[in-house]
């Protein structure tokens, strides 16, 4: 993958997880993790809260690409393992690789403390985002964020490089 490419993945990245953290005077750690192949480094809040996903479903991409306009979902199954109550932020985005247009849902709810919780699997809020039909053809990246929505903490995140593409 190019260099170029690269720095703007982490740059936005960087300004999704900054963008929802407000005015918040913390320190903020940097965070490194591989994807196919890829070393990406970003900074994330550090957590005080604990919640960590454990399972998670993207759209399945049909053969040979979704066509527009297009609905993609995403479910996700977590674990709160804070001893509190804690509301949680589920944030889907989908960037197109060549554009770099984006496009995001965020859903939220309270989870008791020490219990698994899911974002759709049979639950009716799944996080589906809808692509219009002028959405950038070509490939797309899925990210897939857990948030703390008391504190704004980041606490786990999926991303996989060129999850669909639309033709």
């Amino acid at each position: 993958m190019g260099l170029i490419r690269r720095a703007m993945i982490v740059a936005i990245l960087g300004l999704i997880f900054l963008g929802s953290a407000g005015a918040s005077t913390e320190l903020i750690t940097p965070v490194n993790f591989n994807v196919n192949g890829d070393d990406y480094a970003i900074g994330l809040n550090a957590a005080s809260s604990c919640g960590t996903i454990l399972s998670y479903d993207w759209s399945k991409n049909q053969p040979p690409g979704y066509t527009l306009p297009q609905t993609v979902t995403c479910s996700l199954r977590y674990k709160n393992c804070a001893n509190a109550q804690t509301k949680f932020m589920a944030n889907y985005v989908v960037i197109n690789v060549i554009t770099l247009k984006i496009y995001q849902i965020s859903k939220t709810q309270i989870t008791l403390p020490g219990r698994v919780d899911s974002f759709g699997y049979g639950k009716g809020n799944s996080l589906q985002i809808r692509l219009p039909a002028d959405a950038p053809k070509g490939w797309y990246d899925a990210m897939l964020f857990l948030i703390d929505s008391n504190t704004n903490k980041k606490l786990d995140q999926k991303v996989e490089l060129r999850r669909f593409i639309v033709k």
